[in-house]
């Protein structure tokens, strides 16, 4: 009965209340936070999201360690041909090898160089006396063979080789031979030329062995030119030129301690016609009085041509000097115009 009379009284109140609610407040002051609730429970897997874009690079990574060798592969084609080396260094000498068996017969070879001169032979047994030979000329004439041409003079010149002095003879408009010995070294001389004066020549070219020179200048025209004889006979009385022996002759050159405009001129005969080794040069011995500078005068024949170059002096008593011959000039002539410079 009490708690029925409660539950009325309750209600009564409630009701009381409810009857007699008014307006609704302002909102009261925020409460503080309540305590965290307990954890709830999982909820299921979400659906798998988009693929995000791509990110970048990395850092590269240490060094893995080596793998294992792989298989050999298989052989690759063969590559194109590569440029020629240089060539190695040569090897040694190789063993001899087996003496292989006789070849054909080959064909003849050619022709081979001249061999050197030989030893000198002994001296032959003496020959037999010859025929007499054709009548002298007289000696009060000998001088007067010459007398014909009075310009022969005129064809021999003196030069200055500044170490050497010595003679040249006019053969071409602007040209002189003369001894190699003369101008030996040099490449330019000083020539005084009868009815021109003194010139420059330049050394054009030069043969040692016959020891000749040809030297050249500007002409003016006014030089006297010379013949080189090209041999002939003497036949009795006959004026022929020369060679032989016994043929008169006369030398043409200059001797500086007494002339430079001036030469020496001395009368003799040829008394030897020899020749000269090494080079089998051919060359006159002749008598005629010669003196230190007429190396590279002339000696004239009697027709005033030139038959020989004079290229030394005896140096001893009874001894013939000597003269290249003109046979020696004609056959060198055209290789010292070419300046050919043979040692």
């Amino acid at each position: 009965m009490k708690l029925l009379a409660s539950a009325a009284l309750v209600l009564t109140v409630f009701v009381g209340l409810v009857a007699c609610q008014g307006a609704i407040g302002d909102a009261g002051i925020q409460g503080n936070p309540g305590p965290q609730g307990v954890q709830g429970v999982a909820g299921p897997a979400g659906a798998l999201g988009l693929t995000g874009p791509e990110g970048s690079t990395g850092p590269i990574g240490p060094q893995g360690e080596s793998g294992p060798v792989g298989p050999q592969g298989e052989a690759g084609a063969i590559g194109e041909t590569g440029p020629q080396g240089e060539s190695g260094p040569v090897g040694p000498q190789g063993e001899a090898g087996a003496i292989g068996e006789t070849g054909l017969q080959g064909e003849p070879g050619s022709a081979g160089e001249k061999g050197a001169i030989g030893l000198k032979g002994q001296a032959g047994e003496a020959g037999i006396a010859g025929p007499i030979g054709p009548a002298g000329i007289n000696g009060g004439d000998y001088h007067e063979l010459f007398l014909d041409d009075a310009n022969i003079k005129d064809h021999v010149v003196w030069i200055d080789a500044g170490n050497a002095t010595g003679s040249a003879v006019v053969i071409g408009a602007g040209e002189l031979l003369t001894a190699e010995h003369v101008i030996t070294g040099k490449t330019l001389v000083q020539a005084s030329i009868p009815g021109v004066g003194l010139v420059n020549a330049v050394v054009k070219g030069w043969d040692k062995t016959r020891d000749l020179a040809l030297l050249t200048f500007l002409s003016t025209g006014g030089e006297s030119i010379v013949e080189v004889s090209e041999g002939s006979t003497l036949n009795g009385s006959e004026k022929t030129s020369n060679g032989l022996i016994g043929s008169p002759i006369i030398a043409i050159g200059y001797v500086t301690p007494i002339s430079k405009t001036v030469p020496m001129t001395s009368f003799g005969h040829i008394s030897t016609w020899w020749n000269v080794v090494p080079g089998d040069v051919s060359t006159f011995g002749f008598n005629a009085n010669v003196t230190n500078g007429m190396s590279g005068g002339g000696l004239f024949d009697i027709d005033g041509k030139l038959i020989g170059t004079i290229i030394q002096k005896s140096t001893v008593i009874g001894s013939d000097n000597r003269a290249v011959r003109y046979d020696e000039i004609q056959e060198v002539l055209a290789d010292l115009r070419a300046g050919v410079k043979n040692q």
